[in-house]
């Protein structure tokens, strides 16, 4: 049934899923797709996972997904750092 539930999301999002087939793997698994995806914060990711913060960052970071996500904002706001740093 779980393997089900991960192929119907898969379809829906149309990107990769991130699955191991051992059940204990199971939770990071999703909750690393539900980040990545944007449905979950970092912070309800990592508790749905059942690590620890910084495990499940670890996690994310072997997967190869990045916790920091740039928005529109960003490359103003790094252009000019002399305000930041004085």
């Amino acid at each position: 049934m779980l393997r089900a539930t991960i192929l119907a999301t898969q379809r829906i999002t149309e990107t990769p899923v991130i699955f191991s087939d051992t059940t204990a793997d199971s939770p990071p698994a999703l909750a690393a797709n539900a980040f990545r995806d944007g449905i979950m914060s970092l912070g309800k990711a990592a508790q749905f996972s059942g690590l620890s913060m910084s495990a499940f960052i670890k996690y994310l970071a072997d997967l190869g997904i990045e916790i920091a996500r740039p928005d529109e904002t960003t490359l103003h706001e790094t252009q000019n750092l002399s305000g930041w740093l004085s």
